[in-house]
C-alpha cells in the first residue's frame, strides 16, 4: 500500500456484466478527487469524469477489452475543482476473488507530471525546432545571395575576358599589323641597309610575326570568336588542336553527333571547364594523353575529361595542387559554374589519373543550331 501511494497508483474491479465497480481502492479516490466515503458506482458515473475529448476513445478501449481481455491506455480526467490530471489504466479480465464472476481487474497510475514534462519538452522542442529552421531559412537566403553573386561575378569575368580579346585584337593586333606592313616596305628596300641593319630588320620583321600570332592565340583563348559564331564544337575543335600542338599532349576529342547548339552561358561554362582541366593536366598532372568527350542526350550535356597523369594528393588539397592556369578561381569555380546551370560536377583521381566529369540539365527551349541561325540570317 505505501509504495502504491507513493507511486500514485490506485486498483479497481470492475463486473463485466453490469459494469458496476465492485472495488475502489483509497488510492484511486485521492487520485479522482473523491472523498473517502465517496464512491463512483458503475462505468458509466466513471465516464463522466472523463475529460470530454478522451471519452470516446476510453469506450473503444472498454469495448475492444471485452473481446480481447485487456485494457490499456493514457486519458485525462476531471477533477472536482476543474483540474486536469492525466492516468494510465491497465487493466486485465479475471474472475472476481470473491464472487468468482468475470471482472476487469485494474490499476490507474497518476502520470501528470510525467505528461507536463512531456508538455514542457515538446514546448521546448518546438521552439528549438522554430529557431533551427528559421536559422536554417537565413542561410539558404544567404547560400542563394552567395550564388547569385557568384554567378554575377562569373559572368563579369566572361565579359571582362571577352572585351580584353577584342581589345587585343582591335588595338594592339592591328597596331602589330601596321607595324608589320611598315616593316615589309623597310624590306623592299634591305639592299640599301647595311648587313647588320639588314639582320636586325629580319630578326624585328620576325619577333613581330610572332608577337602577332601570340596576341592573336592570347586573344581567342580569352574568347574563342568562334564560340559566339559557330558554336561550341568548332570551338573546341580549334582550342584542342591548338592545346596538343603548344603542349605536346596528345588530346582526343570525342563529340556526339550533331553537337548543336545551347544557350550562350552552357556554351561558356563547358568551354573553360575543358580549357581549365586541359590546363591542369598540362600543368601538374604530368600526362602525355588526355581524353576529351561531351555528349548530349533529350535531358541533359555530358562532359568528361580523363588524364593518364599522377592524380591528386592522397591528402585531399586538391584546390592548391590543381590550381588552374587560365585566370579563374579553380576547382570551386568549375564546380560553381555548374551548379549556377543547375547540374551535377565531380572529380574522381587515382594513381593512375584523374576525370573530371560534370552533367547539365538541358532546358525545355535551346537556341537553334548554327546552320539554322545561318541560314535564318540570310
Amino acid at each position: 500500500m505505501i509504495a502504491m501511494a507513493a507511486s500514485r497508483t490506485g486498483t479497481y474491479r470492475v463486473d463485466q456484466q453490469t459494469n458496476m465497480f465492485l472495488h475502489l481502492g483509497e488510492n484511486l479516490k485521492v487520485i479522482l478527487g473523491l472523498a473517502p466515503e465517496e464512491s463512483i458506482p458503475s462505468c458509466e458515473d466513471f465516464l463522466k469524469r472523463v475529460h470530454p475529448g478522451d471519452v470516446s476513445a476510453v469506450r473503444a478501449e472498454i469495448a475492444r477489452s471485452r473481446v480481447e481481455g485487456g485494457f490499456q491506455m493514457e486519458y485525462r480526467i476531471l477533477l472536482p475543482d476543474g483540474r486536469v490530471r492525466w492516468l494510465y489504466d491497465r487493466g486485465q479480465l479475471m474472475p472476481d476473488p470473491i464472487t468468482g464472476a468475470t471482472c476487469l481487474v485494474g490499476a490507474c497510475t497518476d502520470i501528470t507530471e510525467r505528461k507536463q514534462a512531456e508538455a514542457e519538452l515538446k514546448l521546448v522542442h518546438d521552439e528549438l525546432e522554430a529557431r533551427v529552421n528559421q536559422r536554417t531559412a537565413e542561410l539558404r537566403a544567404a547560400e542563394a545571395g552567395l550564388r547569385l553573386l557568384s554567378g554575377r561575378l562569373m559572368q563579369l569575368q566572361d565579359e571582362e575576358r571577352r572585351r580584353i580579346s577584342r581589345e587585343l585584337h582591335d588595338s594592339s593586333g592591328q597596331a602589330l599589323a601596321a607595324l608589320s606592313m611598315s616593316l615589309s616596305m623597310l624590306e623592299r628596300e634591305a639592299d640599301k641597309l647595311t648587313p647588320r641593319a639588314g639582320k636586325n630588320l629580319s630578326d624585328a620583321t620576325r619577333l613581330v610575326r610572332e608577337l602577332s600570332q601570340e596576341v592573336r592565340t592570347m586573344s581567342h583563348l580569352l574568347h574563342p570568336p568562334l564560340l559566339d559564331e559557330a558554336g561550341l564544337e568548332s570551338a573546341l575543335r580549334w582550342f584542342v588542336e591548338g592545346f596538343a600542338e603548344r603542349s605536346g599532349i596528345q588530346v582526343e576529342l570525342e563529340l556526339a553527333p550533331q553537337l548543336g547548339r545551347f544557350s550562350k552561358e552552357m556554351e561558356i561554362s563547358i568551354f573553360r571547364i575543358v580549357q581549365e582541366s586541359l590546363a591542369n593536366v598540362h600543368r601538374h598532372a604530368g600526362s602525355k594523353t588526355a581524353q576529351v568527350r561531351v555528349g548530349r542526350d533529350a535531358e541533359k550535356v555530358t562532359l568528361e575529361i580523363c588524364d593518364q597523369g599522377r592524380g591528386l594528393p592522397a591528402d585531399g588539397h586538391e584546390e592548391a595542387s590543381f590550381e588552374l592556369a587560365v585566370p579563374g578561381v579553380g576547382i570551386q569555380g568549375m564546380r560553381e559554374r555548374v551548379r549556377q546551370l543547375g547540374g551535377r560536377f565531380e572529380i574522381e583521381s587515382s594513381a593512375g589519373g584523374t576525370v573530371v566529369r560534370a552533367a547539365i540539365p538541358r532546358p525545355a527551349a535551346e537556341p537553334a543550331s548554327a546552320s539554322k541561325t545561318l541560314q535564318a540570317s540570310r
